[in-house]
C-alpha cells in the first residue's frame, strides 16, 4: 500500500482520509511522512483511531461525517459489517444487502454532525491527496467542494455505476481531470496511464458482470 501511494504523497504533504474507518490509509500515509486529517463518525472506529494515532501530533482525528453542507444527519451502522455503515437511505442498503452473502443489517442509528470539504480545506489547508470512501455518499461529499484538488480517490461499486456519471461531471466542472482506477484492495492501476472520463466509464462498464468494488483516481491537470 505504501508503495502505491508514494506516487501521490511526499514527506510533509497533507492528506484527507474521509471515511477513515480504523485508519489503514492513515497509517500508510504517516509511513510516507504525510500529515493526515482523519474524518470518521463511527464511535467504535473513533476509539480505534484514537488508540492508534491519539498521540501522533501529525494526525488530526475529526469525529464527524462529510456532506454537502454542515448539518446533523442520521448515520446507519451495520454492526456486522461496519465498513458499509452509511449515510445513505434504505434503498441503497437494500441494494447492498442483495449482493451480499451475509444477512446485512443496518440496525443501529446515530445522529452525526457533518462538515464540508470546503470547510476542511479552509481549516487545515489543501490536501495533496484526498480519499473519499463513504459508502454511496460520495457525490454529496463532492457537492461541498468548490475548488479542484490535486488528487482524489473515490470508491465505486460495479453494480451501481450510475452515480459515477454525476461524480465525474461534477469533478470536471471544478477543473480538468484525468482518471484511472483500481479494483478491490489491489493497490495497482488497471490502466497503463491516466485517461479521459469517457474511456474510464467504458472500462468500468466491463466490471458490471462481477460484484466488485474499487476506487477511481482523479488527477487534476493544469
Amino acid at each position: 500500500m505504501v508503495r502505491f501511494y508514494r506516487q501521490f504523497i511526499q514527506p510533509g504533504d497533507l492528506c484527507f482520509d474521509l471515511g477513515a474507518h480504523v485508519g489503514n490509509r492513515t497509517r500508510s500515509w504517516r509511513d510516507l511522512g504525510a500529515r493526515v486529517i482523519s474524518i470518521e463518525p463511527q464511535p467504535r472506529c473513533l476509539d480505534v483511531l484514537n488508540n492508534r494515532f491519539g498521540r501522533d501530533k501529525h494526525v488530526v482525528i475529526v469525529p464527524k461525517a462529510v456532506a454537502s453542507t454542515a448539518r446533523e444527519l442520521t448515520f446507519h451502522i451495520n454492526p456486522g459489517s461496519p465498513t458499509i455503515s452509511t449515510l445513505r437511505d434504505r434503498s441503497w442498503q437494500e441494494m447492498m444487502a442483495g449482493y451480499s452473502h451475509r444477512n446485512e443489517r443496518w440496525d443501529e442509528q446515530i445522529q452525526v454532525q457533518t462538515i464540508t470539504l470546503d470547510d476542511l480545506v479552509d481549516q487545515y489547508g489543501q490536501p495533496a491527496f484526498c480519499k473519499i470512501d463513504v459508502e454511496g455518499f460520495e457525490l454529496e461529499v463532492l457537492k461541498g467542494l468548490h475548488r479542484p484538488l490535486p488528487h482524489l480517490s473515490l470508491e465505486f461499486f460495479s453494480k451501481d455505476l450510475e452515480p459515477l456519471h454525476d461524480i465525474i461531471l461534477y469533478l470536471n466542472q471544478l477543473g480538468r481531470y484525468e482518471y484511472n482506477f483500481s479494483l478491490r484492495e489491489q493497490h495497482r492501476f488497471e490502466l497503463p496511464e491516466y485517461t479521459s472520463a469517457d474511456r474510464l466509464m467504458t472500462e468500468l462498464s466491463r466490471t458490471r458482470t462481477r460484484v466488485i468494488s474499487g476506487d477511481i483516481y482523479a488527477r487534476h491537470s493544469l
